[in-house]
């Protein structure tokens, strides 16, 4: 097992070299972007999750049939095939663990949430420009609303500049660039090609490194020590970061920027804001045979149990609300296992959610897309050489292990 990492101190850190991100005047609004007035629409793009327990085995079923998601070398009738056999077979224990939070996923409601704060944050200074007010929209991958439900209503409103802005900060081909894929896959259809000709789209494609989101999680933390009881002074309580895993040949084969980026916003958190703190990096929601990125969440949590350690938060690193992999696994799962194995506090940070602070970096966003509206360009963290080797090189020993059984109950889902 991994031991944790070094506490940053002032006289031993290196400031990280991470891609510096542009200053525009006025909220990221410069004066040729104001120049003509246009409609502006932002899409958020989300995974999606069922809306009840009869919506569980559709929505695997859409899950395990995404290619970018399982990429099975086969032809699409037999990704088909698999997808059905694989929501049948998982459908009993997710509607169980969907049951456990609630009877649906939360993330619909809380990104529809953080579209309209995010839409509410852009309107003054559009309406100081006499503009019309920006509408921000809200797509899912695998449940509803899907795109084919919400571009139609883009079109009909008249959009003539569109931010996409995926809630996944940070990319990965089975996240940002699925979604991405079908929007592409979309607006190919004959019935948007008039407005497509005229249509200015600029994409988010990650915001890992953006000041604002890495301020809103550390927020997150520092509400997660002082809402917690712990035994010791705050500074000491060790950090456990967990991030969804995904498999090692996955990264390696799509050269995926997601773990370098993962450990970016990490040692962002941590040198800016916790400098004293021990911290480890762990991943979950593992499923499947395949090689995944380690150490696993509830292992490491048992193994620091049994090495002593009596005050950890844990802190979701790269999901931007509460859903089943927050709500069911680590709170219901894998703090339990800790508490079980010996450690007297083990808490979780609030995700972002409602988060000004994480509204405000989205707005952020938009404002910078709006100026300059490029292409999507995905942007790999300059990480010291020592901290992480490349993805498509060998990963560090620890980081990877095979998985013992096809069957391990990982969270699949939103």
């Amino acid at each position: 097992m991994p031991s944790p990492q070094k506490r940053f101190t002032r006289t031993t850190a290196k400031p990280i070299a991470l891609p510096t991100q542009p200053q525009a005047p006025h909220y990221g609004l410069s004066p040729a972007a104001l120049a003509a007035p246009k409609k502006v629409g932002v899409l958020l793009l989300n995974m999606g999750g069922p809306n009840n327990l009869e919506a569980v085995q559709p929505f695997l079923y859409n899950l395990f049939a995404d290619n970018d998601i399982v990429q099975l070398p086969a032809p699409p009738w037999l990704q088909r095939l698999f997808a059905w056999r694989v929501s049948h077979k998982r459908k009993k224990e997710a509607q169980h663990n969907y049951g456990a939070i609630g009877g649906r996923s939360p993330i619909e409601p809380l990104s529809r949430q953080q579209a309209t704060l995010l839409q509410h944050a852009l309107a003054p200074l559009f309406e100081e420009r006499c503009w019309p007010t920006p509408t921000c929209y809200l797509a899912m991958r695998y449940w509803h609303p899907r795109l084919s439900e919400v571009l139609p209503q883009l079109m009909r409103d008249g959009i003539e500049q569109l931010v996409v802005l995926p809630l996944y900060p940070h990319y990965c081909l089975a996240t940002t660039g699925s979604s991405l894929r079908e929007l592409n896959e979309e607006l190919a259809k004959p019935q948007y090609a008039p407005w497509k000709e005229t249509l200015q789209i600029a994409t988010v494609c990650s915001f890992y490194d953006e000041p604002l989101y890495i301020k809103a999680v550390a927020e997150t933390i520092e509400r997660g020590l002082a809402q917690h009881p712990f035994s010791c002074p705050p500074q000491q309580v060790h950090l456990v970061f967990s991030a969804h895993g995904i498999p090692v040949n996955y990264g390696k084969t799509n050269r995926d920027p997601y773990l370098r980026q993962v450990q970016a916003s990490i040692e962002a958190v941590m040198s800016q804001h916790f400098p004293q703190h021990s911290f480890q990096l762990c991943f979950q929601s593992r499923v499947g045979p395949m090689r995944w990125l380690e150490p696993y969440t509830q292992d490491l949590l048992v193994q620091l149990a049994k090495e002593g350690r009596d005050n950890v938060l844990v802190v979701p690193i790269s999901f931007v609300s509460d859903h089943i992999e927050t709500l069911s696994e680590l709170d219901l799962e894998y703090i339990p296992m800790a508490h079980a194995a010996g450690m007297a506090h083990c808490h979780r940070a609030p995700a972002l959610n409602d988060s000004p602070l994480f509204v405000e970096a989205l707005r952020t966003l938009v404002l910078r897309a709006v100026e300059d509206p490029t292409l999507c360009r995905v942007r790999l963290p300059q990480l010291q050489a020592e901290t992480l080797a490349p993805v498509e090189a060998n990963l560090p020993a620890g980081l990877l292990r095979a998985c013992s059984s096809a069957t391990h109950r990982g969270q699949a889902g939103g």
